[in-house]
């Protein structure tokens, strides 16, 4: 090849994924200011109550006994601590406020979504830049959620990890790890928030219809249940 063809050449496909992410990245973060600096909500309900609890935590007011009250918030608690804990991290190291609250939902939940609907879409499809930024626009409801504090977004982002280790593992073979991993999600997105139980069971039949049309196997099925 002559120097010239490799100037020729320009960035590669994974330079181009970096910048594209990079860009998205910054604009979702660059939405999220604005919104949080023009608003103007007195919050409450549900998206109050976990900027509430990832404040509780990082203040330290359910300790002694820190894992002990998570555990407990479980069994006995409508908004239980694990889905705070995340957050409660971000809260911690740059503050309780509002905005920083908000930026940990984007960063931590929101933004690796998109990723996940990128690498889907790539994996099954042609159009992974334009998925990845129509989930964004034609959905509205993932920065919605999102920018109203609602952890729920968290939970989206385990469904679409569910859905990735499920459409892209080998025919060929059972991969038993795969589907522990994904019984795992599914509990934790129950335990998230406990209406993720209605996606759990949906998951579960189309993984069952999937093994009775198509003729595969129904053991790494039953493995993810148990």
């Amino acid at each position: 090849m002559y120097p010239d063809e490799e100037e020729k050449k320009g960035l590669s496909h994974k330079q181009i994924t970096l910048i594209f992410f990079a860009a998205l990245w910054i604009l979702m973060n660059i939405i999220a200011v604005i919104y949080i600096k023009s608003s103007r909500n007195i919050y409450f309900w549900d998206a109050a109550t976990y900027w509430d609890i990832s404040r509780e935590i990082a203040s330290g007011k359910i300790s002694p006994g820190f894992w002990k009250n998570v555990y407990d918030s479980i069994s006995q608690m409508d908004y239980n601590y694990v889905a705070g804990l995340p957050s409660a991290v971000f809260v911690w190291l740059f503050g309780q406020s509002r905005l920083v609250y908000i930026l940990s939902l984007v960063n931590l939940y929101a933004m690796p979504s998109v990723v996940m609907i990128y690498k889907l879409a790539k994996r099954l499809g042609k159009a992974e830049y334009f998925s990845a930024v129509a989930a964004v626009m034609v959905f509205p409801i993932i920065l919605f959620i999102t920018l109203i504090g609602f952890v729920d977004v968290g939970g989206l982002l385990f469904g679409l990890i569910c859905m990735y280790l499920y459409f892209t593992k080998s025919p060929k073979r059972p991969e038993y790890g795969r589907h522990i991993v994904m019984g795992m999600l599914l509990v934790l997105m129950m335990i998230w928030r406990r209406w993720y139980a209605f996606f759990a069971v949906s998951f579960i039949t189309a993984m069952i219809a999937d093994c009775v049309i198509y003729r595969k196997k129904i053991i790494p099925v039953l493995v993810t249940i148990i």
